[in-house]
């Protein structure tokens, strides 16, 4: 098998790993995570209106699957 041409010169790259592909995912996530439990979309005007219409107690179904993750991980 020939290897690839380098092409980096016209802006392009050899594609990612999976392990990479795997991280900028989780990057990702991870960032939206942190923005959403800061309440914030990134501009900070008319938040309060939308803060206070908005509930930010964890939803029962959530809590439950947390629960029974908890519980699976102490049995092991």
């Amino acid at each position: 098998m020939q290897p690839l041409p380098d092409l980096s010169h016209m802006g392009l790259r050899p594609s990612p790993t999976g392990e990479e592909l795997e991280r900028r995912q989780l990057e990702h996530v991870m960032g939206l995570l942190l923005q959403n439990s800061q309440g914030s979309d990134g501009d900070d005007k008319g938040s309060e209106g939308k803060e206070s219409s908005r509930d930010n107690t964890v939803p029962q179904d959530v809590k439950n699957a947390h629960h029974s993750l908890k519980v699976d991980h102490e049995r092991r």
